[in-house]
């Protein structure tokens, strides 16, 4: 997975590169891939290859690569239907792997549909068969975990946290918050 990832950061690294930019630099794309490739957390998550990292990895393997997978979409015109579909397959994978990824899923997907809204008469009618070709992979990818965390731990929305840490009560709170904004906004480097 994290060599998925890697793979899947280089390509994006290399195609924003290349289609964005004009005559960027190669050593600025290596320099992005050696900091994609060793910044934290992936060294730590390498170290300390459990299952909680190697889903962590996973989910953003499978996020990488659907953003590769959505931005070619975007820029080729040939093949499209088969690039919003593998971004929306990748973004089903990604959840499956980390549900916390499902809110920054649900902007790259709209992000995308922004990015292929075309002027012109027809724009809607292309935004529509766009939507259905990146969202139906991702809704069914959504709904077959959802179902399995039903018929695994007869809730839907149980994805097993309570039963792999055992040692620790993950919720959210409100009183977490303060603490949280102190440690973000305040507390010394």
């Amino acid at each position: 997975l994290a060599t998925l990832q890697l793979i899947a950061g280089t390509l994006f690294i290399e195609r924003a590169g290349r289609r964005l930019f004009r005559r960027l630099p190669v050593v600025v794309e290596i320099a992005a891939v050696l900091v994609l490739g060793l910044a934290n957390p992936t060294l730590y998550n390498l170290a300390r290859a459990a299952v909680y990292e190697a889903a962590i990895i996973g989910g953003d393997a499978f996020l990488l690569l659907g953003v590769v997978f959505a931005f070619d979409g975007v820029w080729i015109d040939h093949s499209r239907r088969g690039r919003l579909v593998a971004a929306g397959l990748a973004w089903a994978a990604a959840f499956g792997c980390r549900a916390s990824v499902g809110p920054a899923i649900a902007l790259l997907i709209a992000a995308t549909l922004v990015a292929l809204v075309r002027s012109g008469p027809e724009r809607w009618a292309q935004l529509r068969s766009a939507a259905g070709w990146l969202c139906i992979p991702a809704i069914t990818g959504l709904f077959l975990l959802l179902l399995y965390n039903r018929l695994r731990f007869d809730a839907w929305l149980d994805f097993g946290q309570g039963h792999q840490l055992t040692w620790i009560d993950l919720a959210a709170r409100p009183a977490y918050i303060p603490p949280n904004l102190y440690a973000y906004l305040r507390r010394p480097l």
